[in-house]
């Protein structure tokens, strides 16, 4: 007998670090409700948390970089 994989759920794109938020958030309140197995839980939870370091990483080198644009054009470079 051939078990069928449960249907896909709708996943919310992941856009921000709120999107990443609000996503750990309904995973954890899956988990405390029953709704999603424990070891899923984890599993969904860390990916999270390693987007949501990419995330930061993002942020910070984009952040960088205008400051570096800044610097450029004010002739700071030296």
């Amino acid at each position: 007998m051939r078990l069928s994989a449960p249907s896909p759920q709708r996943v919310s794109r992941l856009k921000s670090l709120d999107d990443i938020r609000g996503e750990l958030v309904r995973v954890y309140r899956e988990a405390r409700a029953g709704k999603l197995d424990m070891a899923e839980a984890k599993a969904l939870a860390y990916l999270l948390s390693v987007l949501s370091s990419l995330a930061k990483d993002t942020i910070l080198e984009d952040r960088l970089a205008a400051l570096e644009r800044k610097l450029d054009a004010a002739g700071g470079t030296n």
